[in-house]
């Protein structure tokens, strides 16, 4: 889709809205969402959660908690802090979702929250007798998904928890059915069919299926390489360089790793991929004798950590000092 040019659209007409009829809350709100799920797509999780935030807030002050519209934000921004693995929270967020949503006749939002919720949990590694549950019924919910396309989202959200669950023979058949549907119906480049085929790619790799998941991640690449910095495209070139370090392969897989760290550093500074990049990066330069750019990275890497953790002292003293003085 085109992105930019949506999110330049609604940015002007957020702008009309609130200069000409600020107390329209209810569409304020509504086009705020739709401007974080600009971003959300484009690979601009922080962005896109702080509007999914203010959306929320906007709507929680003038509808009811079990309001359908706050059970979809909130199920969006879970959805937005999955993808930077903030899990804790996305889990509450979750819970909250699906304690309206799971009520509701609507088999696209129950659906959706319960296999991101299912995911949630298999990031955590907990509650697996949940997580089968959810994913049960996610697929029954998304079996009466009238619309191809939001049956086609679940579909590849569950084939994900499938493969962390290593129960690879269910999630290359939901993966597969994700990706027809996306390959008929999509633009050939659309960011959703280049998710799916990298988590073919990730499933494939669980198999030991080395040549058909270095071409599923390749392919979902090159569809992403005209939004270059987002974490999607980093996650296939990820697969793809550690790949072709399996193959030994070792100055051809410096380049896409290389471009992965660049992106997560940049985008996901905090996620566990951001550091499994990293570590596959230092093991390319160590085979190419070139240990003062592990050096160099490793240092890089270390330096990151420690401001991440002087920022998030200086955001908690921040919070304290609100509360209390």
């Amino acid at each position: 889709g085109r992105l930019e040019d949506a999110f330049q659209h609604l940015q002007e007409s957020l702008n009309i809205q609130r200069t000409f009829t600020p107390g329209d809350k209810a569409r304020i709100a509504m086009t705020v969402h739709e401007l974080a799920r600009c971003l959300l797509n484009e690979g601009k999780y922080r962005d896109s959660e702080d509007l999914y935030r203010q959306s929320l807030n906007i709507s929680l002050s003038f509808l009811p908690e079990r309001h359908m519209n706050i059970t979809i934000t909130r199920g969006r921004l879970a959805q937005c802090l999955v993808y930077q693995f903030a899990v804790a929270e996305a889990e509450s967020l979750l819970r909250q979702a699906i304690a309206v949503s799971f009520k509701s006749s609507q088999n696209v939002h129950k659906s959706l929250h319960a296999a991101w919720l299912a995911l949630t949990l298999q990031l955590s590694k907990k509650k697996q007798e949940e997580v089968d549950t959810l994913l049960h019924e996610s697929k029954k919910w998304a079996e009466q998904i009238q619309s191809k396309l939001d049956k086609a989202a679940v579909l590849s959200e569950l084939g994900e928890v499938f493969t962390l669950k290593e129960e690879c023979g269910h999630a290359d058949e939901t993966l597969k059915d994700a990706l027809s549907i996306q390959q008929q119906h999509l633009a050939k480049t659309h960011h959703q069919t280049a998710e799916t085929l990298c988590r073919i790619g990730e499933c494939g790799a669980v198999q030991g299926k080395t040549d058909d998941s270095m071409k599923n991640f390749l392919e979902s690449a090159e569809m992403m390489s005209s939004t270059s910095q987002h974490p999607l495209r980093a996650r296939s070139l990820l697969g793809l360089g550690k790949f072709l370090c399996v193959k030994n392969k070792w100055q051809e897989a410096e380049g896409p790793l290389t471009e992965a760290v660049a992106i997560l550093k940049h985008s996901l500074p905090q996620h566990p991929r951001t550091t499994e990049a990293i570590t596959a990066l230092s093991e390319c330069l160590s085979m190419l004798d070139r240990s003062q750019d592990v050096n160099v990275v490793m240092q890089e890497h270390h330096q990151d950590d420690a401001f991440n953790v002087q920022e998030s002292l200086h955001q908690l003293v921040g919070e304290y000092t609100e509360v209390h003085l």
